[in-house]
Order: structure tokens, then sequence, then C-alpha cells
């Protein structure tokens, strides 16, 4: 009784998964991507000292009109990729499932990653892949943000440093100056 349910059960898994690959397959292009996206390939290392020998993707997506004064960067889930963000409506064409699309709606610029070890991110040996390699990784991800290597839809454009800030709070601009926003948010996904 028990090995027929759980042969039912692995058969019931594998016809989800197959559905899934198959609505996620190569073909399936994410709404945003047509949006001002841009796709990147990351050098990273998984730890200081290390070479920058594994590649993280992210899809870099800018809204209409002047360029945003915050970039989000989208972290997926254990078990998910960078279409978590910008998933697909299985019933037609609309955004209702698209994080990207709202932000962008917003006036928001969204960096969504694939994790390491996931995606189209780089496949180290799992025994590397650790919470702290991720956080490493995700670093560095901000580093290129802030260094401009991370190109926009019109090419050479990227992001410089007057498009982020670090986690360090700035001191307030005296009254009756202005200076210029420059914030980056950060959203992740927990479940997964």
């Amino acid at each position: 009784m028990t090995t027929t349910w759980t042969r039912r059960m692995l058969a019931n898994v594998a016809l989800g998964l197959i559905l899934l690959g198959a609505l996620l397959g190569p073909g399936t292009q994410a709404l945003a991507a047509g949006r001002g996206c841009q796709d990147n390939l990351i050098a990273v290392a998984l730890a200081p000292g290390l070479p920058r020998n594994q590649q993280v993707f992210a899809r870099l997506c800018l809204p209409e009109g002047p360029p945003p004064a915050t970039v989000q960067l989208l972290v997926h889930g254990i078990t998910y990729t960078h279409l978590h963000w910008d998933f697909p409506d299985p019933t037609g064409g609309t955004a209702r499932y698209s994080y990207v699309n709202a932000a962008l709606e917003a006036g928001f610029a969204t960096l969504a990653m694939d994790r390491i070890g996931g995606g189209a991110s780089s496949h180290p040996l799992g025994a590397l892949v650790t919470i702290e390699s991720n956080a490493y990784v995700v670093h560095q991800v901000v580093q290129a943000l802030r260094a401009g290597s991370v190109r926009g839809p019109a090419g050479a454009l990227g992001f410089s440093r007057r498009w982020c800030s670090s986690a360090t709070p700035t001191a307030p601009s005296p009254p009756g100056t202005r200076r210029p926003t420059t914030r980056m948010s950060m959203a992740s996904s927990s479940a997964g």
C-alpha cells in the first residue's frame, strides 16, 4: 500500500516537472525581456582570494524615460531562478505574475540575478555553494553595479556609482542644496 502511494506521488511529481519544463522551456520569453532589458554575465569568485572563474547571470531592466534613482536587486529563493520575478502568465500574455513589470511601471530599474549554482549562472561543486559563498557573490554583483560594469539595454550604457550607494547611511545635505538621489533596494524571495 505504501509503495503504491509512493509510486503514484513520484509519478505526479514527474508529470508536474514535465509540465513546468514545457512552460519554462528555452522558447519561453519572460514578459519584461522585451521592455528595455539586457542580459549580463558577471564574473565572480566564490570566496575572497579565489579567482573570478564563476559567472552570475543577471538581467537588468530599465523603465522608459530618464534613468531611475533606484536599482532593485532581485535575488530568488533556493529552488527558483531569475524568472521567479518575471513569471509568464500561463493563461496568456498578461503581466499579472511579473514583479519586474510592476517595478518598471513604478519607475524602478531591476537587476534579477540567478544565484550561484542555479539557472544560467555557473554550477560549481555543491559543497562550494554555501550561505557564505552566496553572500560573497551577491556582494560582487552589487560592486559590479557600482563600477558600471553591468550593461544596460543601450549597449555600453551601464550603471555608475551615482545610481546605487553603499549600505552605510550618508550625511544629510545642508538645507538649500540638492544631492543626487542614490539608492539601491534589495528583494529576495523566501520560499523555496
